[in-house]
């Protein structure tokens, strides 16, 4: 089996078609060919991506939006009685993503 990069850029796996570029495999799903060589997915870029994922994981299942909902207003009633300030849908989404983040 032969490892190509196509005209376009994209990768693929399989046998050769007209204009591909013979390559190594990919070393990763995020990798990217430079023309020479793989390059690897640089840390802000993985970073950013991680976010928009977890983001839209977060906004298009209807389960963790409801999660969200029920943990956010528990975490507001909870402030409420220790007398603590309130905090917005945001700070609450970015506090949970940074705990998300922190797992092993």
């Amino acid at each position: 089996m032969g490892f190509f990069v196509s005209r376009d850029g994209n990768y693929h796996e399989g046998d050769m078609q007209s204009g591909d570029i013979p390559c190594s495999q990919r070393p990763s799903l995020y990798a990217t060919w430079d023309g020479i060589q793989w390059q690897p997915e640089q840390p802000a870029t993985a970073t950013a991506r991680i976010d928009a994922e977890s983001l839209a994981d977060i906004q298009r299942d209807k389960l963790v939006r409801m999660l969200f909902e029920i943990l956010y207003d528990h975490e507001s009633r909870l402030r409420v009685l220790e007398v603590k300030p309130t905090i917005t849908k945001p700070q609450y989404r970015n506090a949970l993503l940074t705990i998300y983040k922190a797992l092993p």
